[in-house]
């Protein structure tokens, strides 16, 4: 695991994902609701929800960079207790008074750095942090963050971006979006061995950008009926992900949710 000492100093980074995220998101582009229309991007977060549900084993759970608190409000009647984390106090403001407004009392929200969690040792079941973790600069700070705040044979469920994926090339290409901070696939499984937790699965999504209007001579592939053609569910899994999972083709799918487990002392 990283001792602080070795970690860079990311706080010019982080300072300017903050200008990015305050100036290019709002907090309603984030809205995740029952009653969504069933989208790609709708049907992949309610996986990525059911996920958290299936390795959830009751206790606290932390929603690691929360934003406005989309998962965590989805997630509230199923889990008992959620703190909510991020980086931005706009975000985490709307967060709160969505809660103070629906009478949430088991939902919290605070505003922290996610290298430096306000949470003791061992005092969370599950962590979850999903379509965030690939904007955040020097990770592996935080992946050692959810290894100490997790209890012995607590679940984490960590999405990350694949950095050899077309995904990579949109972001590049597009400079008004948050700065994207990409792995190699191998690399993503040995900082989380590092950290302290072993990976038990890896569910990959997105073979194709599925956003975006840049790079032109991607533009074959950024058609808007490509998400159409990806989101039907198979045998209780997307499209997507299956041609995802296949063979030659993980490494190059941008999303990778890995569901860890931290070792129990026992």
């Amino acid at each position: 695991m990283p001792r602080e000492s070795d970690m860079p100093d990311c706080r010019e980074l982080d300072d300017r994902q903050r200008r990015r995220y305050r100036s290019s998101y709002a907090p309603t582009q984030f809205s995740l609701s029952r009653n969504a229309p069933a989208s790609y991007m709708a049907r992949q977060a309610m996986v990525k929800v059911e996920e958290v549900r299936r390795n959830y084993r009751g206790g606290t759970a932390l929603d690691l960079c929360c934003g406005a608190g989309d998962y965590a409000f989805a997630l509230a009647d199923s889990l008992e207790r959620i703190v909510g984390v991020d980086f931005s106090p706009e975000m985490v403001a709307s967060a709160r008074r969505r809660s103070a407004e629906e009478g949430r009392r088991t939902l919290h929200f605070c505003v922290a750095n996610a290298r430096q969690l306000p949470l003791a040792d061992a005092s969370v079941s599950l962590v979850y942090s999903l379509a965030a973790l690939y904007s955040i600069p020097a990770v592996e700070g935080v992946l050692a963050e959810v290894a100490r705040v997790l209890q012995p044979g607590g679940s984490a469920v960590l999405e990350l971006g694949a950095l050899y994926s077309l995904n990579t090339l949109v972001c590049r290409a597009t400079p008004d979006v948050a700065e994207a901070f990409h792995l190699p696939v191998a690399r993503m499984r040995r900082m989380l061995t590092e950290a302290g937790l072993s990976i038990e699965r890896d569910r990959s999504f997105q073979i194709l950008p599925l956003w975006g209007a840049r790079p032109l001579w991607l533009k074959p592939l950024l058609l808007p009926f490509w998400p159409t053609l990806l989101k039907p569910m198979i045998a209780g899994r997307m499209l997507d992900e299956w041609l995802s999972a296949l063979p030659g083709l993980r490494r190059l799918a941008f999303r990778h949710m890995m569901i860890c487990r931290k070792a129990d002392l026992a």
